[in-house]
Order: structure tokens, then C-alpha cells, then sequence
């Protein structure tokens, strides 16, 4: 069996799983008392113990800091301790397979990025599971994509960079996370439907990938901007030409979208969503707490001055929206990357 038709075959287990979970809801006394048994009491009491956050990253990175300032926000909605485990590996792949195997009763949440659960499952081999497993809860980050070059770089603009890469010999050297990540992708969609070369160089660390920019290792970066590269993109460190965003950024006011300079439709949502996640099958009820506890905690002042109001979404949109729309992204890179 093919590695395409497995995690088909393991997205209509989980579909089958949830319909198993309906039938509970409305089946026979006997099997009211089996869900109940499995989903470890009624869920109208969650949570009565502490519920543990996988963050797929490291330590002290953005994602981790970012987890680590929503999570007391949501143990004071919640009433119980939320404990941050840090599981690195695999561009946030390592984590996100260790939740998926936890159990859907709501005490293994998830705080993930779009690219390791609609990517990830399409790209990289062996990875077990799909988007289908993953049921968000809440869009508590948004993080656009930068093309960034060092301030003495020859592009004066986005368009001098396009330029150049058309016509070089060699071509520029763009640094990103890998050419399977989301802004890989669309490097390669820039070339597929521009005609606009580039040769990607792998750096997994924002920093060395910053340091590499100005320093002159390679021509340019294209990754999701954090806090620590705006901050040095306002110290004057580092030079955005284009912005891989839906909508243009309040920060970056001068600095044109990829739409506005031409460039369409090079990826079906264009920068990177962090979600907060419970497993697929989870029961409703829990989730609409979750729900309910990161929409308060998503608008909350202190959290927001914590996180940073340039990263944290401008409107919310419930669960079922969220869901529509990632299955909507896993749609579209299934078309890109087959």
C-alpha cells in the first residue's frame, strides 16, 4: 500500500471513529455507559485535573513563548493547571504525532502551527497522521510570511530581487525552514507560475537564519515573521521586500503583499495559523469550553501585550469555521504538492 492510500485509509478510520462517537450519543443504555467510560466521566465537570499543552517546538522559541503567555489566561477560564511539554522535531511533525496518539477526552491539547497538520501528512513520509485527527479549537496566532534581505542588499525592492533571480546565472540563494514547509511551497509555485528561480538553502533557526541574511550567506530569507525578526527589522537589521500575507500588515505598512505585486493564487492561504487543538472526537461539550476559554483568552489585554498585538488574530471565528478552513487549505496544497 502506498503511503497516499495509508493516510486515506487512516482519514476514513478516523471519520468511522466519529461516527462510532455519534452513535454513542443516541445508541443503546449500553453504549451511553461505554462512552461515558471512555471519555472518563461527564464531560460537564471538565477539566478536574490539570490538562497538558504539547507544543511541537523547543524550548524558548516563539511558539513555546507564545504558548507559555496564553496558557495562565486559560487555567484561570478553566480552573485547572495547564502543563506546557515541549516536544521539537521534525518542523513541529515529532509533537504533533505524540498528540495525536493521546486520548480524545480534552487533557491533551495541542498548540500547533497549519504547516505540521495540512502539510505535513502530504509532504513528509511517515508521518501517521492527517488533519483530519486534529480538531481546532481556537486561531490563537497568525505569523505572515516575509521576503527579507540585509540592509546594504542591491535590491532596492521586490521587483529588483524578481529581476535579478529571473536573469542570474547562478541562482539567488533564498534561506527557508525547507522546501516541503509552506514557504518552500511557494517559493516553488514562484517559479512553476513566474518563471522566477531560486535555490533554497535549509536553516531551521530564525536566528541563524537572520544572522545568515545579514551577514550576506545567502541573498534573502523567506520564513513566518516573529517577534524577534520585526524586532530587527525595526532596528534596521534586516529589509522586508514583499509580505506573504491575506491582508496588509499594520506594522509593515509600506511593505507590498505578493497579490499587490502581481503574484496570485501561490498558495491557498498565505501565512501560518497556530491553533489550539484538541484530538479529533473529543466530545462537544469539552470542546465548547475550550473554545469559549481561548476566545476570551485570544482578546484578553494581558495576554495580548504578552504575545504581541501584531501577532494575535483580529476576529475569531468559531470551531467549525476553523475547521471548514483548514480542510479547505489540506484541499488546496493536496492540488500543489500531487
Amino acid at each position: 500500500m502506498s503511503n497516499v492510500d495509508s493516510k486515506i485509509k487512516a482519514a476514513r478510520s478516523t471519520r468511522i471513529a466519529r461516527w462510532a462517537g455519534a452513535a454513542c450519543a443516541g445508541g443503546m443504555i449500553v453504549a451511553v455507559t461505554s462512552c461515558a467510560q471512555t471519555h472518563g466521566g461527564a464531560a460537564e465537570n471538565y477539566p478536574t485535573r490539570s490538562v497538558k499543552w504539547i507544543v511541537p517546538f523547543g524550548a524558548g522559541g516563539s511558539t513555546d513563548l507564545a504558548a507559555r503567555a496564553f496558557a495562565p489566561c486559560m487555567e484561570e477560564e478553566l480552573g485547572e493547571p495547564m502543563v506546557l511539554e515541549n516536544q521539537d522535531g521534525g518542523g513541529g511533525v515529532v509533537g504533533t504525532s505524540k498528540f495525536v496518539q493521546a486520548k480524545d477526552d480534552g487533557y491533551t491539547l495541542a498548540f500547533v502551527p497549519s504547516s505540521p497538520v495540512a502539510l505535513a501528512p502530504l509532504t513528509v513520509r511517515d508521518v501517521t497522521y492527517t488533519a483530519d485527527d486534529i480538531e481546532p479549537v481556537g486561531r490563537v496566532l497568525y505569523s505572515p510570511y516575509v521576503l527579507a534581505v540585509s540592509p546594504d542588499s542591491p535590491y532596492e525592492d521586490a521587483e529588483d530581487f524578481f529581476a535579478a533571480a529571473k536573469k542570474a546565472k547562478k541562482p539567488l540563494t533564498v534561506a527557508t525552514v525547507g522546501e516541503s514547509s509552506l514557504p518552500g511551497i511557494m517559493l516553488k509555485q514562484l517559479d512553476k507560475k513566474y518563471g522566477i528561480p531560486t535555490q533554497q538553502v535549509p536553516v531551521q533557526s530564525a536566528t541563524d537564519m537572520a544572522r545568515g541574511v545579514i551577514s550576506g550567506d545567502w541573498d534573502a530569507s523567506y520564513a513566518t515573521l516573529d517577534p524577534g525578526s520585526l524586532a530587527q527589522v525595526k532596528k534596521g537589521d534586516l529589509r522586508v521586500l514583499a509580505v506573504g500575507a491575506n491582508e496588509q500588515l499594520s506594522y509593515l505598512p509600506d511593505v507590498p503583499l505578493f497579490d499587490d505585486l502581481g503574484y496570485e493564487d501561490l498558495l491557498p492561504s498565505v501565512g501560518s495559523d497556530f491553533y489550539l487543538a484538541a484530538r479529533a472526537g473529543t466530545p462537544a461539550d469539552i470542546l465548547d469550553k475550550l473554545e469559549a476559554a481561548t476566545k476570551k483568552c485570544v482578546s484578553d489585554p494581558d495576554v495580548v501585550a504578552r504575545v504581541g498585538k501584531e501577532w494575535v488574530p483580529k476576529e475569531q471565528v468559531d470551531r467549525k469555521e476553523l475547521t471548514r478552513q483548514l480542510n479547505e487549505l489540506v484541499s488546496g496544497l493536496e492540488e500543489i504538492t500531487k
